[in-house]
């Protein structure tokens, strides 16, 4: 495996892809930002070196050849976060899932790595990233990542069952804010972070050429439902439009659009710069999506005027990540 592609030669399938392979540690501190003191973990989100690694995930040991396993009926779990360091946009996670103790080692004859080698990873959103899967490579149907120079998705995706315990950023765990760092909406703005996204892996938007693709459901860490992208003029200015005496064209793809799901185009009165001029709590500005508003005045939007729309919060019963505050963000709008 060479960037995000694998060696067609020694692997011509899965399975004589996984017997050819070669097993070999990681540098975990220089590649991917890991390190310990006593029993504190540490992880980076982006950390460069040879290249560049983005996230990254680790799992507690019995032995240096067995995964620690939880029994938890009638038993206390406990553990402490330093999310000081976690920004907006950025989700820290612990969560359980229903891996081998082994890595798979005993149940699949091709698999010659194990726990040791952190192999037979799994969770409920059947991840398709994953290079080996029961004892034999995903290298079939492989489709390099057009944005990760590292990553890609198999045919196959890697399912089992979850539980998530935590889920959170220095601002806003799960569908809460952390009501100490928000007492209030200009407080909440203040100390908050700045942090920008991971666009395909966590909503599913990306583009070739002059395309862009919006998945509707994207399966990460966690589940996102829907996505909203705007045309940029610059990395800090919005795209803005002079629709008079003007013709405005477009072509869409509807094949992968079904019923049920509202594929939609349209022009809001928002600032250029996402309001970064004219509120002084707003230090996001366009460049991180802020100021986005609409005729119906949608009071799920997070930050509004340069305030986080935390007061009066209410968390969605049905989404994890979502709520509705105090405040809407009302604008003029056309649909196209």
């Amino acid at each position: 495996y060479t960037g995000n592609s694998w060696n067609t030669t020694i692997c011509p399938n899965g399975s004589t892809c996984a017997q050819k392979c070669a097993l070999e540690g990681a540098q975990y501190q220089s590649t991917y930002g890991i390190s310990t003191s006593g029993d504190a973990l540490t992880i980076k989100f982006l950390t460069r070196s040879q290249q560049t690694n983005v996230g990254a995930r680790v799992y507690l040991m019995e032995s240096e050849t067995k995964y620690a396993m939880f029994n938890l009926l009638n038993q206390e779990f406990t553990f402490d976060v330093d999310v000081s360091q976690v920004p907006c946009g950025i989700n820290g996670a612990l969560y359980f899932v229903q891996m081998d103790a082994d890595g798979g080692l005993s149940k699949f004859p091709g698999n010659k790595a194990g726990a040791k080698y952190g192999t037979g990873y799994c969770d409920s959103q059947c991840p398709k990233d994953i290079k080996f899967i029961n004892g034999e490579a995903n290298s079939v149907g492989w489709t390099p990542s057009p944005s990760d120079p590292n990553a890609g998705t198999g045919q196959y995706g890697a399912c089992c069952a979850e539980m998530d315990i935590w889920e959170a950023t220095n601002c806003y765990t799960g569908n809460s804010w952390n009501t100490t760092i928000c007492p209030n909406g200009s407080t909440c703005a203040q100390k908050c972070a700045l942090e920008g996204a991971q666009y395909q892996s966590t909503y599913g938007i990306s583009t070739s050429g002059d395309a862009l693709t919006i998945k509707f459901l994207t399966r990460s860490q966690q589940t996102n439902v829907g996505a909203r992208v705007y045309l940029m003029e610059s990395e800090t200015k919005y795209a803005m439009f002079n629709l008079l005496n003007q013709e405005f064209t477009f072509d869409v793809d509807v094949s992968q659009v079904p019923c049920g799901i509202n594929g939609a185009l349209y022009f809001v009165q928002m600032d250029a710069d996402g309001g970064l001029s004219k509120f002084p709590g707003n230090k996001a500005g366009a460049k991180y999506g802020t100021g986005y508003c609409d005729s119906q005045c949608p009071k799920d939007i997070k930050f509004i005027n340069g305030e986080a729309n935390s007061v009066g919060w209410t968390p969605s019963p049905s989404d994890p990540n979502a709520g509705t505050g105090r405040y809407g963000a009302c604008c003029a709008e056309m649909d196209i």
